[in-house]
Formats: structure tokens, C-alpha cells, sequence
């Protein structure tokens, strides 16, 4: 009997994965990931400090910043689509201040109708910008970021408001000498909270 309920509750387990519907989300652009660094480490991004891409995986990181910062990027993908970027960090004692903007579209489709004419364009145009803010204490950093995110096909545009939250650790791991910079970095953050894109909640996540 115990065999036969086992089977049993395995069906029911691969019946649900096989017919079940995952959650749809809105503001997919938002996972994008933001430069070449990002990518190559698996977009394991949230513990690093230092660089103007980790406000894109957790706002404190940017807090460790001792000069201002601008990076910018710009990709072509298939079928005419474009992912624009431009961030920018400015560190104050113990703040630090960023903004970003990042656009996601593409040339638009021409639109005919049953004559042959055309009458529109029919275009992607995806928009994200946020003001970030990050403090530095002694060997923690918090950082919070608050966002505009933009959502446009064709004639139908949505728009929403989100947040994101974070921490960073800077620890000394088997510190050997005095004056030794901190050799292990713990970061915590939470994405896109907060917001919807028509029914559709934005790509919340914990990093």
C-alpha cells in the first residue's frame, strides 16, 4: 500500500509539472544583465563593490566607491532589438549617490491593413530609470533604490513603481596583518518589489 501511494503521489507531482503554468511576469527586460562582468560571473553579482553594474544587483555596493563613475552600454540583438544603457555613481564621505536609465527596443513593424496600406508601427519600447542611494559604516553598506519602470507594445503602454533594497559585508577572513583590506564580501538584496505592469507583477527577486 505504502509502494502504491508512493507512485501515486509521483504522478500527481509529474502530472503538475507537466500541465502546470508558470507565473507570468511583467518588466522581463529588467533581468538583463548590465555589462560583460556581470555575465561572465553567472550574474552573481550582489557581493561585489566597487563598479557603477552592482546598483543593478544590490544598491549597496556602490557605496564603496572613492571617485565618480559612468559606464554605458549598448547592445544589438536579433530582429532589430537594442538594450541601451547609461548608470552613473558620484560618492560624498560616506554616500553615494547614482541614477540609470536603460531602454530596451526596437525599429518597430509596419502594420498593414486588408488593402495593403500601412497604417502604423507596431514597436517594443521598454524604459527603466532610478535614483539609488547607498551609506557606508565601517564594514557595512546599505544601500536603497527607488524606479521607474516603463512597459510599451504598440498603442498599450503600462507603468509602475518599484524598489529595491540591500546590504553588503566587508569581513576580514583569517586577517593576518593590520591595515589588510577586507577578503570577503557577503551581499544581500532584494529586486523590483513593489510593482506591477498591467496584472502582471515585475520579476521580484532575492539575491
Amino acid at each position: 500500500m505504502t509502494t502504491r501511494r508512493f507512485f501515486a503521489g509521483g504522478i500527481v507531482v509529474l502530472a503538475a509539472t507537466a500541465f502546470g503554468r508558470a507565473p507570468q511576469v511583467g518588466g522581463k527586460f529588467l533581468t538583463i544583465p548590465p555589462n560583460a562582468r556581470a555575465v561572465a560571473l553567472a550574474d552573481a553579482f550582489g557581493s561585489i563593490s566597487g563598479d557603477t553594474a552592482g546598483m543593478f544587483y544590490n544598491p549597496a555596493s556602490i557605496a564603496d566607491l572613492r571617485s565618480a563613475r559612468v559606464s554605458a552600454l549598448h547592445q544589438e540583438w536579433l530582429f532589430n532589438l537594442r538594450y541601451d544603457l547609461l548608470a552613473f555613481a558620484y560618492p560624498y564621505r560616506q554616500n553615494t549617490i547614482g541614477a540609470s536609465v536603460a531602454l530596451f527596443y526596437d525599429a518597430g513593424v509596419a502594420l498593414y491593413d486588408s488593402f495593403g496600406y500601412e497604417r502604423t508601427k507596431a514597436s517594443i519600447v521598454d524604459f527603466v530609470g532610478s535614483l539609488s542611494y547607498a551609506r557606508r559604516f565601517k564594514n557595512i553598506h546599505i544601500g536603497a533604490d527607488v524606479k521607474i519602470v516603463r512597459s510599451g507594445l504598440a498603442e498599450t503602454t503600462e507603468s509602475t513603481v518599484a524598489f529595491d533594497v540591500g546590504g553588503l559585508a566587508l569581513l576580514h577572513w583569517r586577517k593576518l596583518y593590520k591595515g589588510r583590506a577586507p577578503n570577503v564580501q557577503i551581499g544581500i538584496a532584494f529586486q523590483h518589489l513593489g510593482g506591477k505592469i498591467g496584472n502582471d507583477p515585475l520579476p521580484a527577486q532575492a539575491r
